[in-house]
């Protein structure tokens, strides 16, 4: 990659503090001398992933502050500079069109006004979390969220559907701590939500074989039986696969 990529790139690792995991998320931050675009997507940055599968994207423009709203800052803000400062990247020096010489870092995001975000942003740092950095990543800062929302009777006990590309090797006490998670908030007549049924969508053999990638069946069911081995007491109970 180093030797391959265009003069103007810049490749940065930030560091990790585990022997293992890795900063995996998925986003582009695109500035305009009006602004700036805020891309969150589900592929990776190569060709078949954009070309070959189906992805998710979600994206919203936000203006540059006005002078009045300097020093004000949204939820939102404070999500995407707290994470950007996770990666501990010391940023780097460019020249804009119709801005001119600027210095990109984690602060240079706060000159934005996300007021008008509709989403809320959840990061995930790789680490172990205690304190007040427990409630800032992953799923612990999504039940924060939802805590604070209240939602139609309707949602009490709703399944939790879960989608995803791969599973890592995760064991019971986490699976009942992620549907905590999800689960949480309350009705407006401030009941709680409640545990839900956990569903996971999940290809079947036949998906797999008949995909675009025709990935060998024999592998898929390698994956398969790994799954049933890092939370086999887990998924034995719930039978969560649709």
């Amino acid at each position: 990659m180093k030797k391959e990529k265009p003069t103007s790139w810049l490749l940065y690792k930030p560091p990790l503090r585990l022997s293992y995991g890795t900063h995996h998320s998925k986003a582009m931050l695109l500035v305009y001398s009006s602004g700036v675009r805020v891309v969150v997507h589900t592929a990776n940055l190569i060709y078949v992933d954009w070309n070959n599968k189906t992805q998710g994207l979600w994206m919203q423009d936000f203006p540059v502050k006005e002078q009045n709203d300097i020093g004000k800052t949204s939820p939102f803000e404070d999500d995407l500079v707290e994470y950007l400062k996770a990666l501990e990247w010391s940023g780097c020096n460019v020249t804009l069109p119709q801005i001119g010489d600027v210095k990109i870092n984690a602060a240079y995001f706060r000159r934005f006004d996300y007021s008008s975000a509709s989403v809320r942003l959840v990061a995930s740092v790789p680490g172990y979390h205690k304190g007040a950095e427990l409630k800032k990543w992953g799923h612990m800062k999504l039940r924060t969220i939802l805590q604070e929302e209240c939602f139609g009777n309707e949602f009490q006990g709703s399944p939790l559907v879960y989608q995803f590309s791969s599973l890592g090797s995760l064991d019971e006490k986490w699976m009942m701590e992620l549907a905590s998670s999800m689960c949480s908030g309350s009705t407006w007549d401030n009941q709680p939500l409640g545990p839900g049924s956990v569903q996971i969508i999940w290809p079947t053999v036949e998906d797999v074989r008949c995909s675009i990638e025709m990935v060998s069946s024999h592998f898929f069911k390698s994956q398969q039986s790994c799954l049933g081995c890092t939370s086999e007491k887990w998924f034995s109970t719930h039978d969560p696969f649709l």
